[in-house]
């Protein structure tokens, strides 16, 4: 089989969920339309980022969108500001921090603005079965980041960990169960929390020390008959980070929890990602990792990555055979130009939007 490499100029949406720091455009993290060198009257144009691991509505699920208070707190030198993000991510505030001729500036800055304070200690919602409870319990930080007229992006990191569980029961429906965690620190107004429809919590980082309650779960239709367990060993949880449970009811009431994983909340930027793409379509093999261009691109190995019939294909410059070109699809129809091209060739490609 031929083995080919590719280079991928990614489409604009899927460097969002990368961790794009989306160089050159407007109020994004990189450069001004005017320049942005870093000149006295120069605002700096900060990009609010979350690093992806999964992306859906609200903070807690890695994104900007739906956010009932936007607001977010930076701080220079001693300085706090106010800024407002929008669901990109672009930060905008009435009073802009600027460069005053400085090559960089370090960065601290913090979610949910919280008047401008950043609080030591956090605590969450007990009841986060209320979408809006939930979200309200995620803390996120920047910690004295370097910040460059090249480079404005600010990478928030969770201040709380995630847990995602899947209960099963032998004698009733999971879909008709309530889970509460219990003896827990950080809670608002008590020590339970509620965890959502989908079986997910967050929480403040902390050790469940064995021989203390940890889970219960109840069955409202069941005249709220409930099932509860007592850790046979320490939990610990650590702040960005995702834990995944797995709660189980036996038929005599007995329940069992264990952590079946744990995985960084925040994909780190230059971490190498293996297994199979469904939009880049890699064989069993491929991984992908971001090059050091800066911009975004990413390199990796293929299977199948064939332009449809409209697309056309040049030859470069660089007199070593490489071949550059642009296709609408990633996997289009049986009546797509092979490639042609001999067993050790590279291949540029750019991916049309």
């Amino acid at each position: 089989m031929k083995t080919r490499k590719f280079l991928f100029a990614v489409i604009p949406f899927l460097m969002m969920a990368c961790g794009d720091d989306g160089e050159g455009m407007p109020g994004s993290g990189g450069q001004e339309p005017d320049g942005g060198s870093g000149t006295e009257e120069t605002a700096i144009a900060f990009t609010a980022n979350i690093p992806a691991f999964a992306l859906g509505r609200a903070t807690a699920d890695n994104s900007w969108t739906g956010l009932a208070d936007n607001r977010v707190a930076v701080q220079i030198d001693g300085t706090v500001k106010e800024y407002a993000v929008d669901e990109q991510g672009a930060m905008t505030a009435a009073d802009p921090f600027l460069w005053e001729g400085r090559e960089s500036v370090t960065v601290s800055a913090w979610y949910p603005y919280s008047d401008g304070v950043k609080p030591e200690t956090i605590s969450v919602k007990s009841d986060q079965s209320v979408p809006e409870n939930y979200a309200a319990s995620d803390w996120l930080e920047v910690v004295g980041a370097e910040v460059r007229p090249s480079y404005t992006r600010l990478s928030f990191s969770h201040r709380t960990a995630k847990l995602v569980c899947t209960l099963t029961m032998e004698n009733a429906s999971p879909q008709d169960a309530e889970l509460v965690f219990v003896g827990l620190d950080g809670v608002e107004g008590g020590s339970e929390i509620k965890a959502t429809a989908a079986m997910e919590a967050l929480l403040v980082p902390q050790t469940v020390e064995a021989g203390s309650e940890f889970v219960r779960v109840s069955i409202p239709d069941q005249n709220d008959l409930t099932f509860s367990y007592t850790a046979d060993k320490d939990f610990a949880f650590e702040a960005g980070k995702i834990y995944y449970l797995s709660i189980s009811v036996t038929e005599s009431g007995g329940v069992d929890v264990d952590i079946d994983a744990s995985v960084a909340w925040d994909t780190p930027d230059d971490e190498t990602i293996d297994g199979e793409a469904t939009g880049l379509n890699p064989d069993a093999d491929a991984s992908w990792t971001e090059t050091d261009s800066g911009n975004g691109d990413m390199e990796g190995s293929s299977s199948e990555l064939n332009p449809d019939g409209s697309a056309s294909w040049t030859e470069t410059d660089s007199g070593n055979g490489d071949m550059e070109g642009s296709s609408s699809e990633l996997k289009p129809d049986g009546n797509a130009p092979s490639w042609g091209e001999p067993d050790d060739e590279d291949l540029n490609v750019t991916v049309g939007e």
